[in-house]
């Protein structure tokens, strides 16, 4: 339907303009010493470098203003909501900061505001969602906040990059609890009409998410 199709749209839209900043930033990597090594780059350079990388993690992991996208990808079927949100492409933000040690750029510091306000705003958010998957991608949206948040210099990375592991567990569980819910109440996907369907289902699906 229509709703799916601009669901999709948006996703790509999104994430494309965090692929130009990861392009940008490998493209200026690889004319100017052809190898991987960040830390050589001229000052301008290297801040370019940075903010293009940021830009991709920012829109890849859904952090606050890149985040419209995450709650309507939920649109697609919930086996691929579950992978997309536990294994692959949200979590691919978080580990390329990691990787690229880009917590350690005083920029990064000024963006930790961001991911503090990406807790805030997917938590609350969450809470007012009618969706059963909505209200799970929300949730999603709040925990990368705490990974990206962990990610700073007075913080040990794997703090963060253990947070990303458990998340990938009980995150491909909800989901999984989800999609059972929808099945056995005919697709229904709205929690205020899942109550009056098959009260046992929705108590299975709170006590999972607790």
């Amino acid at each position: 339907n229509q709703y799916n199709t601009l669901s999709g749209m948006k996703a790509i839209v999104y994430n494309k303009v965090g692929d130009i900043g990861l392009l940008v930033a490998l493209v200026l990597i690889y004319n100017n010493h052809n190898i991987s090594n960040i830390y050589i780059l001229s000052y301008n350079t290297y801040q370019i470098m940075t903010i293009g990388l940021l830009i991709a993690a920012m829109a890849k992991s859904a952090q606050y203003i890149m985040h419209p996208w995450l709650g309507d990808a939920m649109a697609g079927p919930t086996p691929v909501s579950a992978l997309l949100h536990a294994a692959t492409m949200v979590t691919a933000g978080i580990v390329l900061l990691s990787r690229a040690m880009l917590y350690k750029d005083p920029i990064w510091e000024d963006l930790l505001y961001i991911s503090l306000i990406t807790i805030i705003f997917g938590g609350l958010t969450s809470l007012v969602q009618n969706d059963i998957k909505k209200l799970i991608a929300y949730s999603t949206c709040s925990q990368l906040g705490y990974m990206f948040i962990l990610l700073n210099k007075e913080t040990p990375i794997i703090f963060s990059l253990y947070h990303l592991f458990t998340h990938a567990f009980f995150k491909a569980l909800l989901f999984i609890c989800a999609g059972i819910i929808i099945h056995y109440s005919n697709y229904e996907q709205d929690l205020r009409r899942i109550h009056t369907k098959n009260t046992n289902f929705l108590y299975v699906y709170l006590l999972f998410s607790s």
